[in-house]
């Protein structure tokens, strides 16, 4: 099993649901973009599984290219972000369950951004990596 090409296609997911939920809750979709937003997160879950299985299992796999400085760039930003990630869509979550709309709206419109990069560049960083 290639386990990154997984983790990737994951974060496709996740990420193509992520947009599909803000557009259903601009078209005032409340039960779609709740849909979406839940595939989006238990994407996000699957896709973290498969990433600690690979890196409790695997030998760690360097960055070949010539663009080291753009790698290491995208490398460090999105691992900062992706620790702060679960923590800002759980908070989201939290707020959307207990129906304190103003306040889930504030955090996710804070919270879509910093996923979605997340997802972009960990797609981007096992591109650059494993391809």
């Amino acid at each position: 099993m290639d386990l990154p090409f997984i983790e990737a296609c994951f974060n496709g997911l996740a990420l193509a649901w992520m947009l599909l939920g803000l557009v259903a809750i601009r078209m005032n979709l409340k039960n779609t973009h709740r849909l979406c937003m839940v595939i989006a997160l238990l994407s996000s879950a699957v896709f973290l599984g498969c990433y600690i299985v690979y890196h409790l299992t695997a030998d760690p796999v360097y960055y070949q290219g010539d663009w080291r400085i753009t790698y290491y760039f995208i490398l460090v930003s999105h691992i900062i972000l992706a620790a702060v990630t679960p923590f800002l869509v759980g908070i989201t979550v939290f707020r959307a369950i207990k129906g304190q709309w103003p306040q889930h709206r504030w955090w996710a419109k804070r919270t879509l951004p910093i996923w979605a990069y997340v997802s972009i560049t960990g797609i981007l960083v096992y591109y650059m990596v494993h391809v």
